[in-house]
């Protein structure tokens, strides 16, 4: 998880000066149910459970993209995340990326630089294994990009960019392969298609969350579907769905377990009702044709 409120919370779901962390670890039993949450630090002083080397104050910190095995390691892509000068409380931008691989404890093993840059791709929004490679997909401006590895390679800066036509060596030849998505998006192996799950790029104004399929990861997506209405959107200052993720491992048959995020112009609004900044999880039912 990234941005994570510790508690405690009042029996009227307020927070009164709640713990604060960027990053932690929440584990589920197989049914998807939560059950402890694992941070750095200790139960008397928590911190983040990675942070970016040579971070002073907490400044930069990680925000967390997707993560898989790969080479017998779990590896997560975190995107660097700094202070600017703009207008609270968006006065933060990106950086760019690392990979860390944690131990099996959870604690952080190693720390690896990887592709992209301010200005360029965020890398790590989405992983799907697909055969011998990891298709790598990214976020520029609200369009979706995709690259590939072969599996175990993964920390190796030896990536394949689409470029819509074929594959490239070179990060700057990627192409867009659909745009108006969410800073967070999902792309799901269902029934032989893959589902494109996201938001639009109209976090404020669109609480809808919509799919589309393609029959290869790297697109053309069909027209999109919209499938649930995020009734907490427009509500005072919150604004919802973003952040969605597909969960394809607490997933059954053909429904596709979907989650997204609630969040408030206001960090008043937080600490007045922790549901306002807690997930939620839509089941959503699929077509033989995925979607």
């Amino acid at each position: 998880m990234n941005d994570t409120f510790l508690g405690p919370v009042n029996a009227d779901e307020s927070m009164t000066n709640p713990g604060f962390i960027h990053g932690s670890i929440l584990l589920a039993r197989r049914d998807g149910v939560p059950y402890t949450t694992i941070t750095a630090g200790t139960h008397e002083a928590p911190e983040s459970i990675a942070s970016p080397p040579g971070a002073v104050n907490g400044d930069p910190w990680y925000w967390n993209g997707d993560g898989i095995v790969d080479g017998g390691k779990l590896r997560v892509f975190q995107g660097r995340i700094g202070k600017t000068d703009g207008d609270p409380p968006w006065n933060f931008g990106w950086l760019g990326s690392d990979v860390v691989t944690y131990r099996p404890d959870f604690s952080v093993e190693k720390i690896t630089e990887t592709y992209g840059e301010p200005g360029g791709v965020n890398w790590g929004n989405e992983l799907v294994r697909v055969g011998s490679h990891i298709y790598i997909y990214g976020n520029k401006d609200g369009a979706a990009y995709v690259a590939r590895c072969r599996n175990g390679s993964l920390m190796e800066k030896d990536w394949q960019f689409y470029t819509g036509d074929g594959w490239s060596t070179d990060p700057g030849a990627a192409t867009m392969i659909t745009n108006d998505v969410g800073a967070s998006y999902s792309v799901t192996p269902m029934s032989g298609r893959f589902v494109l799950t996201t938001t639009s790029t109209a976090i404020f104004t669109d609480h809808k969350i919509y799919v589309a399929s393609a029959s290869s990861p790297v697109g053309p997506f069909g027209a999109r579907t919209a499938v649930y209405t995020a009734p907490e959107g427009g509500v005072g200052n919150l604004y919802a769905p973003y952040n969605v993720a597909a969960h394809p491992g607490i997933s059954r048959g053909r429904e596709l377990i979907i989650s997204y995020n609630v969040n408030s112009q206001s960090g008043d609004d937080l600490l007045a009702n922790a549901n306002n900044n807690r997930p939620r999880f839509v089941k959503i039912n699929f077509t033989r044709s995925g979607g």
